[in-house]
């Protein structure tokens, strides 16, 4: 005689429920801001509404899940930098190419836009993440609402600049930004903002001589280009 214990077939449902529901709870769509830096000029720069999903890479291997469970890096699924990154190209417009790996689950960036991967140099598309090298492979990479998320032309191993600085200024008086190295978290010296070179201290005085809105970037050789910050001029 088979005995049946109904109450804890419900409890073991209900359980079953109970733990499934973080996992769709993480992947739920997050803001965060991404840019794309190309060979010489920035391709895309803005916000981003994104969540896990799956991404084709164009390389005749279909679409694959891009959603942070990949290769087992972690156990739910949710928002992550290639996604954010697909998600910030299609918004802007732009193409890209990549290969899949299926042994670590992830893709290669080979090709954004109009430029790709130079071989013979060893200049390949790096992800950064908060203005960091990331270990991990796009799709294992969760990221979270305000993030950063960088893909740039040749970026490993190189400074990725980071502009600070008021968002208003007024005609005729001085202003003070810094540039930051954000991979190291330390001033960069020998940045260029509208000409101007940043100090030991990373430190760049501009004056605005027109009222209007300026959209200032940092620059320097062998370095990543930074984020845009707009600063709006009044007359005074």
């Amino acid at each position: 005689m088979k005995t049946r214990f109904p109450g804890l077939a419900v409890l073991a449902i209900a359980g079953a429920v109970a733990a499934a529901a973080p996992a769709a709870a993480d992947n739920v769509p997050i803001n965060v801001n991404v840019r794309i830096e190309g060979k010489r000029k920035t391709l895309f720069e803005g916000k981003v509404r994104t969540s896990g999903h799956d991404v084709n890479g164009g390389d005749g291997t279909g679409a694959h899940k891009c959603d942070g469970t990949n290769n087992g890096a972690n156990p739910n699924p949710g928002p992550t930098l290639l996604a954010a990154f697909d998600d910030g190209r299609y918004k802007a417009g732009l193409t890209w190419a990549g290969k899949w790996f299926d042994s670590f689950e992830d893709f290669s960036i080979d090709r954004v836009g109009p430029d790709s991967s130079d071989t013979k140099r060893n200049r390949y598309w790096g992800q950064v993440l908060n203005y960091k090298d990331t270990q991990l492979g796009g799709c294992q990479q969760r990221i979270h609402a305000g993030d950063d998320v960088l893909v740039a032309f040749d970026a490993f191993g190189h400074p990725k600049l980071k502009l600070r600085g008021p968002r208003h200024a007024t005609v005729g008086k001085r202003v003070r930004l810094t540039v930051i190295d954000g991979q190291a978290d330390k001033p960069f010296e020998g940045a260029h903002v509208r000409g101007h070179r940043s100090d030991k201290r990373g430190h760049v005085r501009l004056r605005f001589s027109k009222p209007g809105t300026y959209r200032l970037k940092a620059r320097a050789k062998s370095a990543i280009r930074s984020n845009r910050l707009r600063v709006k001029v009044g007359a005074g």
